[in-house]
């Protein structure tokens, strides 16, 4: 029989996202409801900036992202978990520090050529980001 619940690590990850959305994000729930009424956008994009800032520094950031560039390479269970817990409310809210799936591609060609990761993932970034321009659009998040 396959056993489907969480590790005790996995659980403490979860409990502690959790509460970081108990008690950060949702307490900003009628702020955004009073604003989206009012026709505006629901919140600032500087509060979610300092979310972000705040869940970077309680570790959680670059969810899937590898450990040697900065993130926690949870996998996509933990994933799924994270956003059940961000789904709890309904403020605009994500962890930052995603990575292009450039990082996921070709490793094993990469090695051979040297490792160029970094290079690989800051031509990505810049094309993406002139699409966006040409296109008209705003920056993704994390950028």
């Amino acid at each position: 029989m396959v056993d489907f619940s969480l590790t005790d690590e996995e659980r403490q990850i979860r409990d502690t996202v959790r509460a970081f959305i108990q008690k950060e994000v949702m307490p900003l729930e009628p702020e955004v409801l009073r604003d989206e009424r009012a026709g505006g956008r629901g919140v600032d994009p500087g509060v979610l900036r300092e979310l972000r800032l705040k869940a970077r520094k309680a570790g959680f950031w670059g969810v899937n992202t590898p450990e040697e560039y900065g993130g926690m390479n949870l996998g996509p269970i933990m994933s799924a978990i994270l956003e059940m817990e961000v789904g709890r409310t309904y403020v605009p809210f994500s962890f930052g520090g995603r990575a292009d799936n450039i990082l996921y591609v070709g490793t094993a060609r990469r090695r051979r050529m040297g490792g160029q990761r970094r290079e690989d993932l800051h031509h990505r970034r810049e094309r993406s980001r002139f699409r966006d321009r040409v296109r008209g659009h705003r920056p993704r998040e994390g950028r």
